[in-house]
């Protein structure tokens, strides 16, 4: 069964991509001006008919696109052009080889293997692209997402003491980095959004505030802060005798990613506008400098990421039917 964080960040329904954006900077940066301009180029999936039922996670590796749906636990893997190259059908249950609905993450190995976590069981599983199973760990906390870089893997996750953990394929555990963003009275740390570069370098969404970090191992780069933007809300709450009630934020970070020179977040928002608050938001921020070059208020919450060094960007779209796109990002002073 689906967390109801997990349901209800995914009923939010429709993803936009935007065509073309122009807007001024956020008043506390410069006074210059950027644009961002997002053309579609390539369809993976079916705008037509329902081939998919809900997108998890996606990957890109040598020129293959890798998409996981959630709810018929199924990997999709298709060619740069759009047509599918083959169908992995991931087995239900809880031995080697087998999946619960907890697959919400994964990356690819190498051209015939894949990592997949499964945090309902606090479990990583290698399987081969033809569906067979290699070898699985266990994490001792809830592995939520997962990077392969240079034969290791970094897990994140929720726990008290680290925010990721790197580990080698047989799932011995080598390391551990960044302490994890805490709340007081909060009974464990909520998961961050992650995103890794391939020299090593990390950018980190603190879950309880408009806060920002990058990190190179466990130093601190620069981080960037502002309250004022009031894009964040507490998804835990302590009452006066002391009981722990989890809900879920009703606005928060869905994505960092680096495109280039710079580092793209993107906020959601589930309250609507009659409540006073406001839509999602793209902030785009200087990944040298932490500084914010860029904001802008979208109707719907724009789920993307990029890969080699952002050659290649791919967006979420669910209408009128879930699939995957490729698009074009352009960032520009004017």
């Amino acid at each position: 069964m689906l967390s109801t964080r997990n349901n209800k960040y995914l009923s939010i329904g429709i993803f936009l991509i935007i065509i073309t954006l122009n807007v001024s900077l956020n008043s506390c940066t410069s006074e210059e001006k950027y644009s961002l301009s997002i053309d579609s180029l390539q369809t993976y999936g079916d705008n037509e008919k329902n081939i998919m039922s809900i997108i998890g996670d996606y990957k890109y590796h040598k020129e293959k696109v890798y998409i996981l749906d959630i709810i018929q636990k199924k990997i999709f893997i298709y060619n740069l052009n759009g047509k599918i190259a083959k169908r992995i059908q991931l087995r239900t249950g809880k031995g080697p080889g087998d999946f619960t609905m907890g697959i919400f993450a994964f990356d690819v190995i190498s051209d015939t293997s894949l990592a997949i976590v499964d945090n309902m069981l606090n479990r990583i599983q290698i399987i081969s692209t033809n569906n067979k199973y290699i070898n699985s760990f266990y994490t001792d906390f809830m592995p939520n997402d997962i990077f392969y870089r240079d034969s290791l893997l970094y897990i994140a996750g929720n726990d008290i003491k680290r925010l990721i953990y790197v580990y080698n394929l047989k799932g011995e555990k080598l390391d551990s980095l960044i302490t994890p963003f805490k709340l007081k009275n909060q009974p464990q740390p909520w998961f961050s959004k992650i995103a890794i570069e391939q020299n090593g370098a990390f950018y980190t969404c603190n879950p309880y505030k408009t806060e920002i970090i990058k990190w190179e191992k466990n130093k601190k780069i620069w981080t960037f802060n502002n309250n004022k933007l009031n894009l964040v809300s507490l998804p835990i709450v302590r009452n006066r005798s002391g009981k722990i009630t989890m809900r879920n934020a009703d606005k928060g970070w869905a994505k960092i990613f680096v495109y280039k020179n710079y580092l793209i977040s993107i906020t959601y928002n589930y309250k609507s506008e009659s409540e006073g608050e406001v839509k999602p938001k793209i902030l785009i921020i200087d990944k040298n400098t932490g500084k914010l070059l860029f904001i802008q208020t979208v109707k719907t919450q724009f789920l993307a990421d990029s890969f080699e060094r952002g050659k290649y960007v791919f967006s979420v779209v669910n209408e009128p039917y879930p699939h995957l796109e490729r698009i074009f990002l352009k960032i520009y002073k004017r």
